[in-house]
């Protein structure tokens, strides 16, 4: 029998009478190969199919707490729930929003977006719709309390909860947008559960101006072509890029947070 090579292997045995089968080191190498170029041809797909699978849990953690918003509204006089902040109405309204609806949701986890699992809480409430009218200007105030749902003009057009987080550029276009932590709480979320969109046209230094400007707290691109998934006070969810969220102006036609 001819001598066989050092760095060969066996990898099978014949039958009797027969020669033994094996591969060489070059052989062995080869396959290694095929193998790493077929991984990085599917590895795109792989992360795709994940990046969609957490999308899909995202929509449907915010179906949930739609259904906790209706469920809430429904008990308490047909009111939205409060973000917690100044309420001039009973107790119930003290607490942030993610507690206020957890008897109606159940699993605190639902709050958390598959897509951002460090964050404490990654979904907000439209801080427009959270309390009544600025008297004689026929807008949505932040200060006076929970407003009731009859006033909502276009509850499929008007966004209740998006995912939303910590901007570290908030100032850049709402397409660049990138989603950090707070550098004064340390975390990537608080448990407030808020999110702030542009207001009316205000001058620089104006209390409404304020407090979009230095509130970071915004709809952010968490899912594929960096979309941002919004439940609507009618209970639906449909995914949008930031700039289209946040692009038109207050009393535009296509403007998603404003209840026009």
């Amino acid at each position: 029998m001819a001598r066989r090579s050092e760095f060969s292997m066996k990898v099978c045995k014949g039958r009797v009478g027969e020669a033994v089968c094996g591969f060489t080191l070059i052989e062995l190498l080869v396959v290694i190969a095929v193998i790493g170029i077929l991984a990085s041809l599917l590895m795109p797909a792989v992360l795709r199919g994940m990046q969609a699978a957490q999308s899909a849990q995202c929509k449907s953690n915010l179906r949930q707490i739609g259904n906790g918003l209706l469920t809430y509204a429904k008990q308490y006089d047909m009111l939205i729930v409060c973000h917690g902040h100044s309420a001039s109405y009973s107790g119930q309204f003290y607490e942030k929003c993610p507690k206020t609806l957890k008897p109606f949701i159940g699993d605190y986890a639902i709050w958390c977006c598959p897509s951002k699992p460090l964050a404490e809480v990654g979904y907000g409430i439209n801080y427009r719709c959270i309390c009544g009218l600025i008297s004689g200007m026929g807008q949505w105030s932040l200060w006076n309390g929970p407003a009731p749902m009859e006033m909502l003009k276009n509850p499929s057009g008007t966004i209740s909860f998006p995912d939303s987080g910590y901007v570290i550029n908030k100032d850049d276009p709402a397409d660049d947008w990138v989603e950090g932590v707070d550098w004064e709480t340390g975390t990537a979320s608080d448990n407030s559960g808020y999110v702030r969109f542009p207001l009316v046209d205000a001058p620089l230094g104006s209390e409404r101006y304020h407090w979009w400007r230095t509130r970071p707290w915004r709809p952010v691109p968490r899912h594929s072509g960096q979309r941002t998934n919004c439940l609507f006070f009618d209970g639906h969810v449909t995914a949008y890029p930031c700039f289209d969220i946040v692009n038109d102006n207050w009393g535009d036609p296509g403007c998603l947070y404003d209840n026009e």
